[in-house]
């Protein structure tokens, strides 16, 4: 338990994050109910977010903006193409479309010092 208190104090919240990562079985909406059956309750002992919301059923957590993604993914496809490029690149190119959080009910509100 003193883990869980260090945690609230360091990120300002009133209840410790669980994160659903890409347990298809935990995102699929039934994270909720597996906390529950343990004996938390969300958002009041734990909270619940989720690193892609697009592979999981949750309410709050990251937009990877799968969308965007594709679509430089086909941009730096076809400039390759055009520009005759074949095989395996010699260094290798990093490309980062930004997500965006998005907010909601299964998150404690933040605890304004």
């Amino acid at each position: 338990m003193q883990d869980s208190v260090t945690r609230q104090s360091r990120f300002g919240l009133s209840a410790p994050v669980a994160a659903a990562a890409a347990d298809r079985g935990f995102c699929s909406g039934k994270g909720k109910e597996q906390l529950g059956a343990a004996g938390y309750r969300v958002p009041e002992d734990v909270g619940l977010a989720s690193t892609s919301l697009a592979d999981c059923n949750c309410d709050c957590g990251v937009d990877q903006n799968s969308v965007e993604i594709g679509a430089v993914a086909m941009r730096t496809l076809a400039g390759l193409v055009h520009q005759n490029e074949r095989g395996i690149p010699k260094h290798c190119r990093r490309i980062l479309v930004e997500g965006r959080w998005i907010d909601g009910p299964s998150l404690p509100a933040l605890v304004r010092a």
